[in-house]
């Protein structure tokens, strides 16, 4: 790595005075070598004695990358003098002119979810900010941006902090300055306490453009940022069938474990959601997880009404029986007034409530050990008794002003690391507990995509616009433009995050049915297909020759797809915005098979024809190349193929065609 980033260290105000860590006492207390990156641990003592900041990082030898995570101990005999403004990532270059910052919306439930932005930053001009406005970490703005100092190199940094964090970007004095850390920290460190700091990763761009360089965030992302099994294998993207919820009876579930199995759907999971636990009900089952699913948020009794002994878990062996995983759905950090677990236990609860559309809801305190291991106990037992293989965890609610309210005087900021902190160390458990266990992270959405949450867990739901079909969710009046606005999401998803969030999915519920286009817009790395969705609710699947075919065809292009981007991935247009005039391409190779893909889209008001050059083409040989759409077939030599020309006729449309080198 450059010298810039050896001289990377955190900063901060101590006592109200700006410190940089290179002004303390320095030692490497832990140095290790492995076949990838070089790990060292530093450790900072401030001039009082009294606080310890431990710093280790990686320095990778097959990227060019960096990766830090910091923490504050308390090491004296007293609790320390203030620490503000700590800035895990303080990072300064020589600039002498303007800085490109790119930026990625984050996920709001809205049409402009994942969309692109471009800031021009201007030597001692006015300082950018970026500011996750609440406690999730991806909610306003995905926490990854990338720095341009020229066509040709420039940085690429990633905040990996599961709450609110901020970014500041500035030209001043010839150099162009980043620092980033927690939105809100202002706190003593207590003696023989660790406060956990965010994450940060950098990596440097030399020699590439910023579009050829997500290959190089892709590669980096799949090899040392995404989970792994019990043998240490990369746990690979999942093509569930869902149930749309858990309040169906366990004999409709398992009809439609029947339906996949008999139309020989390339499905390998069963999807259960929300609504499948609680008191003794009968939740409405015509709809996406019932009337009543949010009311029982934090009972997880399995509801007896639905579900007497043991009937959960038959819909698990059948869906092991069918050869598939079983996946349930969670929401551990919240519970609702009433729920036995609240009435029984407050304490285990932040106690100002998180008002959400006007009644409270309860935000469960991961500091707090009883808590922390109720839940680790009560998830251990239901994922025991109910033969689970994906664990998903919602969560639908903004815990920023339970923290806020929680913190005590001087301590503000503590409440939220320490919730972070649980949730690590839950999601850390779980894993250790169950080493094949895969973690399906939903927050209404994307709205906790940091790069220390991808390292643990995939998405299957990055954003809750695309959930609507045909206004089956409250408040949402599903129009044309609202239905078109999902499919230009689903464009903006895959090329401008598949590079920092490789493993991550849609419902496939927008989709119109027999439109190749749209389905090929809205997935990522698989696809959900909630199978009552497409039948008014019902778990019959009574759907006729050509529909089944449809289905079947588009799951089995996603399930290809998803093979192929384990692989590679490149966007083939620049980070894209809700523009109609410009086309959507992106491209997913897969070495060890010479074979890959392209998917390319004309947007409304786009020219019909667009030519993209396509990675890792041979110019030397030929290729066979087949619309995915249609199956045809026809042989391209590779000169032709690597400069590839798409023409599309209407518009808006798409297309996806696969290619495999021939020998």
């Amino acid at each position: 790595m450059e010298n810039e980033l050896d001289r990377l260290f955190p900063a901060l105000k101590y006592g109200g005075e700006r410190f940089s860590l290179a002004e303390w006492k320095h030692t490497v207390v832990r140095r290790e070598e492995t076949c990838s990156a070089l790990l060292t641990e530093h450790e900072f003592i401030s001039p009082d004695g009294l606080l310890k900041i431990r710093l280790v990082r990686e320095d990778f030898r097959d990227f060019p990358a960096l990766r830090c995570r910091n923490a504050l101990i308390g090491c004296g005999k007293t609790e320390t003098r203030p620490v503000t403004d700590f800035d895990a990532l303080d990072f300064s270059v020589p600039a002498n002119a303007a800085v490109k910052i790119r930026a990625i919306k984050g996920s709001k439930k809205d049409a402009e979810d994942f969309s692109a932005r471009n800031f021009a930053l201007v030597p001692d001009g006015e300082a950018l900010d970026f500011i996750c406005d609440e406690g999730r970490s991806s909610a306003n703005w995905m926490p990854y941006f990338g720095f341009d100092l020229d066509e040709l190199s420039g940085y690429e940094v990633a905040v990996g902090w599961s709450g609110s964090w901020r970014l500041r970007c500035e030209i001043s004095g010839g150099n162009f300055f980043c620092r980033a850390g927690m939105r809100d920290l202002a706190t003593v460190v207590r003696p023989d306490e660790t406060l956990i700091q965010p994450s940060v990763l950098i990596l440097r761009r030399d020699g590439m453009t910023a579009r050829d360089f997500q290959t190089v965030i892709h590669d980096f992302m799949v090899k040392h940022n995404s989970p792994r099994d019990r043998r240490g294998e990369l746990q690979k993207p999942i093509l569930p069938i869902g149930t749309s919820g858990g309040n169906h009876p366990p004999e409709d579930m398992k009809k439609i474990i029947a339906y996949a199995v008999r139309a020989q759907l390339p499905c390998d999971a069963v999807w259960v959601d929300a609504g499948w636990n609680g008191p003794e009900h009968h939740p409405d089952t015509r709809t996406n997880c019932g009337d009543c699913w949010t009311k029982f948020v934090g009972d997880w009794r399995v509801n007896p009404g639905m579900f007497p002994a043991g009937a959960l878990r038959s819909v698990s062996d059948a869906a092991h029986a069918a050869g598939m995983r079983f996946l349930l759905w969670f929401e551990p950090e919240r519970a609702m007034p009433g729920t036995p677990v609240f009435e029984e236990h407050p304490e285990y609860f932040h106690p100002t409530p998180v008002i959400v559309k006007g009644k409270p809801r309860y935000l469960l305190d991961l500091g707090n050990e009883k808590a922390w291991q109720y839940i680790f106990d009560t998830l251990c037992r239901i994922i025991r008794e109910n033969g689970i293989d994906i664990y998903r965890q919602d969560f639908n609610m903004d815990p920023q002003t339970a923290w806020a309210a929680d913190d005590a005087p001087g301590r503000r900021g503590v409440s939220e690391i320490r919730h972070v902190s649980g949730l690590y160390r839950l999601w850390d458990a779980l894993r250790a507990e169950f080493p094949d266990l895969l973690i399906d992270n939903c927050a209404a959405g994307g709205r906790r995509m940091d790069f220390e949450l991808i390292s643990r867990s995939h998405v299957y739901c990055r954003s809750d616009y695309f959930v609507p079909r045909s206004g089956n969710l409250a408040n949402i009046e599903y129009t044309p433009e609202y239905h078109r606005g999902q499919i230009v999401l689903g464009q903006n998803t895959n090329v401008n995050t598949l590079a920092w969030v490789p493993f991550q999915a849609s419902e496939m519920n927008c989709c119109t049915l027999f439109d190749d286009a749209e389905f090929f817009s809205v997935f990522g790395t698989g696809i959900v297909f909630s199978a009552p969705d497409w039948n008014h609710g019902s778990c019959e699947c009574d759907f006729d020759a050509a529909e089944t075919a449809w289905f079947r065809k588009m799951l089995t292009v996603a399930d290809r797809v998803r093979q192929i981007l384990v692989g590679k991935f490149l966007p083939l247009t620049d980070p894209l915005g809700t523009s109609e005039e410009c086309w959507a391409a992106f491209e997913g190779f897969l070495p060890e098979r010479e074979t890959g893909f392209v998917a390319f889209f004309r947007r409304k008001q786009a020219e019909k024809t667009h030519t993209f050059r396509l990675g890792w083409i041979d110019a030397a040989a030929n290729y066979i190349v087949e619309d995915a759409a249609t199956g045809e077939r026809r042989e391209l030599p590779g000169t032709e193929l690597r400069e590839f020309t798409a023409t599309l006729d209407k518009a808006p449309d798409g297309k996806l065609v696969f290619f495999t080198r021939l020998d």
